[in-house]
């Protein structure tokens, strides 16, 4: 199937959600505020201001990783999806090396994007999506605006990767991934260790077909949801209309 080369961008502006607002006042109590001053007092150890931009971020990508678990049970939900709770455990893991908090591909990209946030750096969660039997799934990421390359660059904590293309070496953006030949996409670890190999490569098999959302409605701003010209033709395939799949991607994204 070809997918074409050029992409079509369709923005929606909501209100802030609940959750953030909540988030932000959590983030204040004093057990997450002493947490986040002893990780962002780590990272100042571990963050060099003489190497690159995608050095740096790779390093807190892998600060991340390294100091949770992907594991979806009780245990998850009873925190995952609030990050005041998740800065505290992580921080309570770093420090005892008991018991790695329970975490998936969201809360591990929310929790990335708040200690790049501090460090300077411009960020945005972003969810990739890809059509099984006509029912959409996402995989949720990060990227960071890259200095020296001058555009935005994909951190994807829960695999520990960012993600690279073959031809070139060069990291790829969503926006990159989605008109790039996905048999040169691969996943990077730099050096570090790649958590679930095989869940990997079927990201990068499934998920780089058809559309990226932009996931500013978090904060309020715009919902950008950037599809490939491919995207009706790939939703026809695997069971889902293109009407379909955009109404799904409006109520998800912009009246939830």
């Amino acid at each position: 199937m070809d997918k074409g080369f050029s992409l079509r961008t369709v923005a929606y502006v909501i209100k802030r959600k609940l959750s953030y607002w909540k988030q932000v006042v959590s983030l204040c109590f004093p057990s997450q505020r002493a947490a986040l001053k002893g990780i962002y007092q780590e990272l100042d150890h571990l963050i060099d201001p003489d190497v690159s931009d995608f050095r740096n971020t790779t390093t807190v990508r892998n600060w991340v990783n390294e100091n949770s678990v992907h594991l979806i049970d009780d245990e998850h939900d009873s925190y995952a999806f609030d990050l005041a709770k998740v800065v505290v455990k992580v921080w309570q893991y770093f420090l005892t090396k008991d018991s790695k908090p329970h975490l998936s591909c969201g809360p591990r990209a929310y929790l990335l994007k708040q200690l790049l946030d501090h460090l300077g750096f411009a960020t945005r969660i972003i969810d990739i999506l890809e059509i099984v039997k006509g029912e959409p799934r996402s995989h949720t990421l990060l990227e960071y605006y890259d200095t020296s390359c001058n555009k935005w660059v994909m951190q994807d904590p829960d695999f520990n990767v960012s993600y690279v293309n073959t031809a070139t070496g060069a990291p790829l953006g969503a926006a990159e991934a989605l008109v790039c030949e996905k048999s040169l996409i691969t996943g990077d670890a730099s050096g570090y260790t790649v958590e679930n190999r095989v869940n990997l490569d079927g990201t990068i098999e499934d998920y780089f077909w058809v559309v990226v959302v932009y996931r500013y409605c978090y904060e309020g701003g715009k919902a950008d949801i950037l599809f490939s010209d491919g995207c009706a033709e790939y939703g026809f395939v695997n069971g889902m209309a293109i009407e379909s799949f955009r109404s799904y991607l409006l109520d998800k994204y912009s009246f939830s």
